[in-house]
């Protein structure tokens, strides 16, 4: 006898107080402040989440050294700042992240940047 249930849907827990609005079709989400106090499975995804992050920033600073990522993992740090403004950014940095953008803002300012 063949099976009447469909295939089962995904069930998205997420750590916030906003479930995103691009979910693949048919799943569905739920948004727990704190969720990853309480709930094993976001708190194992936040670990997880940044010893791969602390892997890639290592991985990165081989390529671009002059950042320090292996240092601060790419967080926002003085010196990390000093010199984004000092050189610019690099391929990897955000340009949608707002310090950066100030950052990116206050180089063409300054001339050191051209508006594209």
């Amino acid at each position: 006898m063949a099976s009447s249930h469909s295939a089962a849907s995904l069930h998205f827990l997420i750590d916030g107080n906003r479930c995103p609005s691009n979910l693949p079709a048919g799943s569905e989400a739920v948004a727990i402040v704190g969720g990853d106090n309480s709930e094993y499975v976001i708190a194992l995804s936040s670990i997880l989440a940044k010893v791969t992050r602390d892997r890639l920033m290592r991985e990165h600073d081989v390529e671009y050294p002059e950042y320090g990522l292996a240092r601060h993992k790419g967080y926002g740090t003085a010196a990390h700042r000093a010199m984004i403004e000092k050189i610019g950014g690099s391929p990897i940095h955000r340009k949608s992240f707002a310090p950066w953008k100030t950052i990116l803002e206050s180089r063409r300012q300054k001339g050191k940047v051209k508006r594209k």
